[in-house]
């Protein structure tokens, strides 16, 4: 496994079990966070606005790791309380050992395992 497959792997279980200490150590100074809800967060907007929902996931179970150079894709599965799963796929760019970018990608929701769909606006 690549060194940048395990620091996303290290990410995410630190994000799982709110070990901001861990997550810092990852994470590179000049680090941006993009989702369909935040628009290139800096490090500390990240930590102030994403962070506190780690402690609400009960897993994120990774299902690929697809690493290119200082590029790296992943798919995972996260488990929230009551039974809500969903998918999401994150691309991540490196700063030598660092994350220096994450863009999310939301996928699907899911409730006691069937497909929780939204309706169309």
């Amino acid at each position: 496994m690549s060194d940048h497959a395990e620091t996303i792997r290290k990410l995410y279980a630190a994000f799982v079990a709110d070990d901001r200490t861990t997550a810092e150590s990852l994470i590179a100074p000049g680090f941006t966070f993009t989702s369909p809800h935040d628009d290139a967060l800096d490090r500390d907007a990240y930590f102030q606005t994403c962070w506190p929902n780690g402690g609400k996931i009960e897993d994120i179970s990774v299902e690929t790791v697809l690493v290119e150079g200082d590029t790296a894709y992943a798919t995972y599965k996260a488990t929230a309380p009551g039974g809500r799963t969903f998918r999401n796929v994150e691309v991540f760019t490196f700063d030598g050992r660092l994350v220096a970018t994450v863009d999310v990608y939301f996928g699907a929701e899911r409730v006691n395992g069937a497909f929780a769909a939204k309706p169309r606006s």
